[in-house]
This record gives C-alpha cells, structure tokens and sequence, in this order.
C-alpha cells in the first residue's frame, strides 16, 4: 500500500473513530443508511403505476355527512363504548384484544375534537373519560397493556400475556403500534382538553420513568420484553417507537422537574434519532399494499404537537409530507386531514415549515379533493359488518401490474367495497380480499369510530362543512 493510501485510510479511520466519539453508533448508522433509504423511495415513487381516486364517489347513503355522523355517534355510544364510556370496544358481541390500546388512542383524540367542534359538558365528559381509558390500559404491563377490560366481557381467545384477576382481564404484549396510537391520544389531550392536562403530564411522566428504568423498551410487568419494544433501547429501532419516546421526553422536559428528560433527549437527539424517527416508514417494493404508512402518521403528528425545536421540528412535518407523497394516490382521509392539521398547528404557533412540507401543505385544496370522495362512500352500518369481501375476483375492476409483485387495482376500492375493519383507514385503500367463507349471519360489527375521527378532523381544518 503507497504512503498516499495509508494517510487516506489513516484519515478515514479518524473521521469515523470521532464520529463515533460524538454521535455514537446509532448516529453513525443513521448518517449512513438514511441516503440509501431516500433513493430507495424515490426509486419505489417512480415505478408507482397506480392512479388517483375517482373523483366521483359512488355514494350509498344519501344523508348528508352531519345525520351520518349523528348516526355513527350514537350507535358508538350505545354499542360500542363501555364504564362508562372509558373504553372502547373494536368489536361486538365479540371483543378484539390487539389493537386496543392503539385505537384507544385515537378514540380520546376524536372525543377531543368532537369537543372542540361542539363544546358542551356532554362532549367535555366523553373526552374525558376517554382519556381515563387510556390511564387504565397503564395499569397493566411495563409501561402499558395492549387491552384492558372487565373480567365478563366477552373477548376473543386472549393468547400470550393474557391475564385475568379481580374484575379486569387484560392483554400485554404491547407493541409498537400501541404506543403510537396510545401516544397520539395521551399529547392530544395535553395539548387540548385543559381539564385533563395536568393528568396527562403525571401520565407521560410515569411512562417515560418506566421506560428510562427498562432501557427504553417495552416490557410485561414480569419483566420480559415484548415482541415489538424497540422504542429507544436497541442498536437499531423502530422510527415510530423512537417517535413516541421523543413526544413524551419533549412533553416533559419543559416541566417542573423536568431535568432527567431533558438529558435523555439531548442523548437521543445527539445520536441523530429524531433524523431516524421522522423518516417514519419505508416503502416495500415487493408489496403492493402497505399498513405501515398509516401508523407512522399516528407518531409523527404526536411528535410534531409537542415539538418547538425548529429543527426537529421541521424533520417531522417534512416526515408528514414524505407520508404524504407516498400515500397520495390512496385518497384516505383521515391520515391526510391528521397531516394537514399538525402541520398548520405548528404554523400557527411560529415554526416556520421547511420548504418539502411548506410545498406539500401549500397544496391543501388538492388534497381535500382526493381524500373527500371516500368520505361520500360509506354505507353505515352495512360496511362495518365482517363478512366475505373477495375483491380479486371481480371482473369490472381495471387492474395494472406492480413491478414488484401481484397486479394491483388501477384505483382505490369504495369504501363501501372493501373489506369490513376495525378502523379502515388503516388498511390500504386498494384491500382486496378478506374474511374468506365468512358470512353475514355471523354478526359481527366494527365501531364507526374511524368514520367520526375523520369526519371531526376534516371539520376541524375546514376540509368538510357543517351543511356537508
């Protein structure tokens, strides 16, 4: 090796030992995967044969969206939530157990909105004991339970970690969803339900405690990670469990007593974590339908509520917009009105956006005219009963060859045609088939609650109209 090539190597080795020095592995290792991963979308946004929504819904219920809303409240409060109105039920007569503590999450966000859209005591007091179930489901598990419900009710088969004493049975296992949805719920009552600030700031506080003891992973309250606890304390974790963390050390450390917080997330973001964080979620070229999108949106907007480092900032809302663009032919409302509207909250507390999500949010009428068309197509409650859906074999629909596997509709599928789910809009909007050989009689119903979470957000940023 010539004298010239020792020096280069010598040099390299340097630059990487301090590196190594200041920014840690993780930050190295963010440095160098997040360029591959970029090319990797762009490449994955250029082969995309997919087409937009039409721009004619194909509506099944001619009431206006307000009687529809009305409707799906009031089969919600009736059926589907219970004590009072803390938890939901995914499900009946048959309860699910793994997502709860996700949708949770989003159940106390839209009785938020819902109170911020109509305030009364009624509307207040639904929000707030939503926010309590999300106090039970950190009763159970290190720092919280997948699901928590009465000892009678009637779930399905509860599997691994599942528990039951006194008059709770409950799920553990929490995953990185759960946080997400439960995070989501937990900062949006900080940030706007006033009643139950102080509570959420105790409620963050002994989760972060719980994390910081466990290394920043997800345990049972035996003491066993979880399946999915990557949130902080691994080589490699999980964007959206890195995200999470970050929205509660953030929420904290601007508090009294707020020192130990603040020096956990100087740590991570010294590392480069939120850079790894905001990247959220990336494509998969081998698939033609993706849930992990849909997620990631959960995490980035509770990040970006609580965040007031502009540069931290600024990685999350252009995370939002990346979701944006790589969603954008699905027309799904609620994760584009949930964009929309933590990007304008950051606005309108003086952050000014970076100029990828400036750009993304400057197209707002554009993208209220793709997400509303699935806003018209419902068909309450006949879309959220589970029986056969098996869109593959229907002859009418255009279909268009996905580089990297199966052919793929041309456009999303009504939502009225896709298959029944506990909260749509997380599914991919081009859904095929599902509950194979299931039928009608079996009576199974989803809660409305992904309908009115929507419908609430897309009041709420003007997308939607009272006489709508």
């Amino acid at each position: 090796m010539s004298k010239q090539a020792r020096i280069t190597f010598a040099a390299a080795g340097a630059v990487f030992v301090l590196l190594l020095a200041v920014i840690g592995f993780r930050g190295v290792f963010t440095e160098a995967i997040l360029p591959p991963l970029y090319a990797w979308e762009y490449f994955h946004r250029a082969l995309d044969p997919r087409q937009p929504p039409s721009p004619h819904p194909v509506i099944k219920d001619n009431r206006p969206l307000h009687e529809q809303a009305a409707a799906m409240a009031a089969s919600l409060k009736k059926d589907f939530l219970i004590e009072d109105e803390k938890l939901l039920l995914l499900s009946i007569p048959e309860a699910q157990l793994g997502d709860v503590c996700l949708w949770q999450g989003v159940y106390a966000a839209a009785a938020v909105f819902e109170w911020r859209l109509n305030p009364s005591p009624a509307s207040r007091a639904q929000a707030e004991a939503a926010f309590d179930g999300l106090a039970l489901l950190a009763t159970r598990g290190n720092p919280i339970a997948r699901a928590i419900y009465p000892i009678d009710l009637k779930t399905e088969p509860g599997g691994l970690q599942y528990h039951r004493a006194g008059r709770w049975q409950w799920k553990e296992d929490a995953s990185i969803d759960s946080t997400a949805g439960w995070m989501f719920g937990v900062i949006t009552v900080l940030r706007f339900l006033p009643s139950r600030r102080e509570s959420a700031i105790t409620l963050l506080r002994a989760y972060a405690d719980a994390l910081i003891k466990n290394g920043f992973r997800l345990e049972n309250s035996d003491g066993t990670a979880t399946r999915f606890h990557r949130v902080g304390g691994s080589w490699i974790n999980s964007p959206v469990g890195v995200l999470t963390t970050l929205a509660a050390l953030r929420a904290l450390s601007s508090q009294p007593n707020g020192e130990i917080y603040a020096r956990e997330l100087a740590s991570f973001k010294r590392a480069r974590q939120d850079r790894w964080a905001a990247f959220a979620s990336a494509p998969g070229l081998w698939r033609n339908a993706t849930t992990n999108h849909n997620i990631a949106h959960l995490a980035l907007a509770a990040a970006l509520l609580v965040e007031d480092d502009p540069h931290s900032a600024g990685r999350y809302a252009n995370g939002l917009a990346r979701l944006g663009r790589l969603t954008l032919h699905e027309g799904n409302s609620f994760w584009t009105y949930l964009s929309i509207w933590a990007l304008e909250d950051l606005v309108s507390r003086g952050t000014d956006l970076p100029p990828a999500a400036d750009r993304w949010l400057r197209g707002k009428k554009a993208h209220f005219k793709r997400a509303r068309p699935a806003m018209f197509e419902w068909n309450f409650p006949k879309n959220k009963q589970r029986r056969e859906r098996l869109n593959s074999e229907r002859s009418e629909i255009e279909w268009v060859r996905w580089p990297f596997g199966p052919k793929t509709p041309k456009r999303p599928i009504p939502v009225w045609q896709r298959p029944a789910a506990d909260f749509v809009w997380q599914r991919p909007a081009r859904s095929l088939d599902d509950w194979r050989d299931d039928k009608a009689d079996a009576e199974i119903r989803f809660a409305p609650m992904d309908f009115l979470a929507a419908y609430r957000l897309g009041r709420i940023i003007g997308a939607l109209q009272p006489q709508d």
